[in-house]
Order: structure tokens, then sequence, then C-alpha cells
């Protein structure tokens, strides 16, 4: 079952600019930190979240996503490749607001991801 989420505000990464985070719910803390830009805090919450859910490929993509915020390029290329390795690919809706949703696979926004750090090299 492919699981549909929303993005926090325009989802760069499909127009071949940085990545943006996926949201998981607008309840999570980490979600909070991202859409406050405190990179440091989504990171612990991404991390903290992860060591229960290890195989999470959505805060995968956000850890790099927030660690690419942070110039740290080559640890967000490795959890991007990582999501490229795992079996699953859920979906996730991306888009600007509600309205505007599309839904793409997790594995698509790690390419994207990965492309836009070779790119600024």
């Amino acid at each position: 079952m492919s699981r549909l989420i929303t993005t926090l505000g325009l989802f760069a990464v499909l127009i071949a600019a940085p990545a943006t985070a996926v949201e998981p719910l607008k309840s999570d803390l980490a979600y909070a930190a991202i859409a406050s830009r405190n990179w440091t805090e989504a990171e612990t919450q991404l991390r903290t979240e992860l060591a229960q859910a290890p195989d999470d490929a959505m805060r995968m993509v956000n850890l790099a996503f927030v660690l690419q915020q942070q110039g740290r390029d080559t640890e967000a290329a490795e959890m991007y490749r990582k999501v490229l390795e795992m079996k699953s690919n859920p979906k996730v809706a991306v888009g600007s607001d509600d309205r505007n949703l599309k839904a793409v696979r997790v594995k698509s926004i790690a390419n994207k991801g990965i492309a836009s750090i070779e790119g600024s090299k």
C-alpha cells in the first residue's frame, strides 16, 4: 500500500533545485523543526525516529534534506543512496499546497536529491 504524505512548501527537487523535505504529519516534531528551519532540532528528531524505525524511507529522505541544508552534502548523498537501496518505494504527495499535489516515488526524490548535490560541485 502506498503512503501519501504532503510536502513542506513547493517541492523544489522536482524542478532540479535542492530537495525539500517531505512532511510526515503536521504534529510531528521533526516536521515542526523543518518548517521553522531549525536544522539541528530536525536532525535530532529524525535520527531519534529512525532509531525506532530504521527502514522509514520518508524520514530518511527528510534527514538527507536536513543534512543538505546544513551543507553536509556527503552525508546527505549517503542517506539518499540508502533510500535507493531499499526494497520499499512508497509514494509521497508533493506540491505547494493541498490543491497541487502530485504523487511521486520516494526513490525519485532521492535520485533528484543526489543529482542536485552532484550538480552543485
